[in-house]
């Protein structure tokens, strides 16, 4: 796992996805066989940079390289956030790579619905704690 704990390394996870590692064929972005994911992604991308507790965000490395994965705490509650094929979206999952979806995103879903979501997780489950 590899913490993203300042800008320059998000940046480098970022172009990564979004121009492709090296030895890459083309760019993971292009991976999403439902349309193209890279408006959510910057959006989700930012959504971490703003609620993401500090030293919280995690990227899974396969094989010594970034995967599509990324793990985040918000307000303790930890979330995993991941690309699902079947779905053609970014999911939000409950604690873990196999946890329930709580959320799905794609370039479809409004900004300010993922704005939403982000200034509310973390919340309910601060309440319920």
């Amino acid at each position: 796992m590899t913490q993203i704990n300042d800008l320059e390394t998000l940046r480098a996870y970022l172009t990564g996805m979004m121009e492709g590692r090296p030895g890459d064929a083309y760019p993971r972005i292009e991976h999403a066989a439902h349309g193209n994911l890279r408006g959510t992604v910057l959006t989700v991308a930012g959504g971490l940079a703003w609620r993401a507790d500090p030293g919280s965000i995690h990227c899974r490395d396969r094989r010594g390289r970034k995967a599509n994965i990324v793990w985040a705490t918000i307000n303790g509650h930890p979330y995993c956030f991941a690309y699902n094929r079947d779905h053609g979206c970014v999911e939000i999952r409950d604690r873990t790579e196999r946890g329930p979806a709580l959320y799905e995103f794609d370039d479809m879903t409004p900004s300010g619905e993922i704005w939403r979501t982000f200034a509310n997780l973390g919340r309910s489950m601060q309440a319920a704690a």
